[in-house]
């Protein structure tokens, strides 16, 4: 069995107490381990059966010598996004340095972004006693990377139906966190403004220039932008908290960060930080 972020949603049965480490699985992209850390961290369970030695090394943190997959990495708190998105994104750059060093600095930049924006919402608002985890992958052959951050907590609709009580289901709850002005906070992050309104919203329109891939379960919600355009579904079978994860595409990047940040994003009036 394989688990991938184009398959997840028709794979969240394995995370039940009946299937949970009892069906081999020889592959796992990012987005499935971040989920299996936090499914083994929520139900105390200390071994994994039926995993394949790289997987395995994954979980445990051991690193390979090529630098093409990150440490799991917990966050509970915004003091900790600063440090973790660093390590994160260090670690994939090491698989770039054939790029002219402007574009180096500039994928940099959007790895940065991206990423504290997937961990802030985790330190914000997950509810989860655990927090969240995070990992990165980086495949050569694409020369693409995948990202992902998964959490046991309350999921979106605890927090977006307080403020409008129109949204009554999970889907929903996921349509309203990616519309400007409703997810992000005010802060300084890496010298860039993260100007309330942005969160998800800059995430999404990012991947969607760049032609890449951001999926999104929250409880029995899911919210996928593949092809520059955003689907949602409920699910079938329910996962308990949030998961956000991309792929993000190198050869389709438009290096100028700050470009592409004016160009895809825009804040007309000050936004209440909802999310």
């Amino acid at each position: 069995m394989d688990i991938r972020l184009c398959n997840i949603h028709n794979m969240l049965d394995y995370f039940t107490s009946d299937k949970f480490g009892v069906e081999y699985i020889g592959w796992a992209e990012p987005v499935a381990v971040s989920m299996i850390k936090a499914y083994q961290s929520r139900n105390s369970i200390d071994n994994i059966d039926n995993l394949n030695d790289y997987i395995e090394m994954m979980l445990s943190g051991r690193l390979t010598s090529n630098g093409r997959y990150t440490s799991i990495e917990q966050v509970n708190s915004r003091a900790e996004v600063e440090n973790i998105t660093a390590h994160l994104t260090t670690t994939i750059l090491t698989n770039f340095t054939d790029l002219e060093l402007s574009h180096q600095r500039d994928l940099k930049k959007y790895l940065q972004y991206l990423i504290a924006e997937m961990l802030n919402n985790v330190a914000d608002h997950s509810g989860s006693e655990h927090g969240g985890f995070a990992m990165a992958q980086y495949y050569p052959t694409k020369r693409k990377v995948q990202v992902a951050v998964a959490d046991s907590g309350v999921g979106f609709l605890n927090h977006i139906g307080n403020i409008y009580p129109e949204v009554t289901t999970d889907e929903e709850a996921l349509i309203k966190a990616v519309e400007m002005g409703v997810t992000a906070s005010s802060n300084r992050m890496y010298g860039h403004e993260r100007n309330a309104g942005y969160g998800l919203y800059a995430l999404l329109e990012i991947i969607k220039a760049t032609k890449g891939q951001v999926v999104i379960i929250s409880n029995t919600g899911i919210l996928r932008c593949r092809n520059g355009e955003i689907t949602t579904d409920t699910l079938s079978e329910r996962w308990d908290g949030t998961v956000v994860a991309f792929e993000f595409i190198e050869k389709n990047t438009d290096y100028d960060f700050e470009q592409m940040m004016s160009q895809c994003m825009y804040i007309e009036d000050d936004e209440e930080d909802f999310f």
